[in-house]
């Protein structure tokens, strides 16, 4: 249980990371990074889950996906 803690730590880093420099990415480059818009809905999920995600994958609603890439496809990356 402590090592996924640490993993989902690690993994917000990483994502915080890009983050704050993913608005000075080339707007042709721009699409490749889109799934990466569900990564914080994903870690966030496993970490209030009561469930180890080892016993099975994280879902979001097919809805919630969408809007998620949807939103961050048409506002892009925020500068931080």
């Amino acid at each position: 249980e402590r090592a996924v803690a640490a993993m989902i730590a690690l993994a917000q880093e990483h994502l915080a990371a890009f983050e704050s420099g993913a608005s000075a990415l080339p707007v042709s480059l721009r699409p490749a990074f889109l799934p990466l818009a569900l990564s914080r809905a994903y870690l966030g999920k496993i970490e209030s889950s009561r469930q180890s995600p080892l016993n099975g994958a994280a879902r979001l609603s097919p809805w919630r996906r969408h809007w998620l890439l949807l939103r961050r496809a048409t506002r892009g990356w925020p500068d931080v």
